[in-house]
């Protein structure tokens, strides 16, 4: 894990769910509460991209690993989103890596 220390090059911003609320007519409006921008080496996976079969159709997906420092001021669950670069990523799963779990790696997928 040690090796991509100088690799987290890139700024991400995660949009974390805290819930939802309602608007005046009662439709439910999701809280995102913005983290970052923080700094992650990003590895985009050629066997984890491709196409997936959702309501009859077929939607072309990206897959891509996120690897950041952990931090205990957040905690970042599959509810959270990831922007890069103006897209959306899906995370996915969320690992805890390295000595001391000092480093956290996201999965995630970008429908764009």
């Amino acid at each position: 894990m040690d090796n991509v220390i100088g690799k987290m090059n890139q700024q991400i911003t995660i949009l974390q769910d805290t819930g939802t609320t309602q608007d005046s007519a009662g439709a439910a409006i999701p809280n995102l509460v913005t983290i970052g921008p923080v700094f992650a080496f990003v590895d985009y996976q050629k066997a984890g991209s491709g196409e997936s079969q959702e309501a009859d159709q077929k939607t072309a997906f990206t897959s891509a690993h996120f690897t950041i420092r952990n931090s205990p001021e957040r905690t970042i669950t599959a509810k959270d989103t990831i922007v890069y670069r103006s897209q959306n990523f899906e995370i996915i799963s969320v690992l805890e890596q390295g000595a001391n779990r000092s480093f956290i790696l996201m999965e995630a997928k970008n429908n764009d």
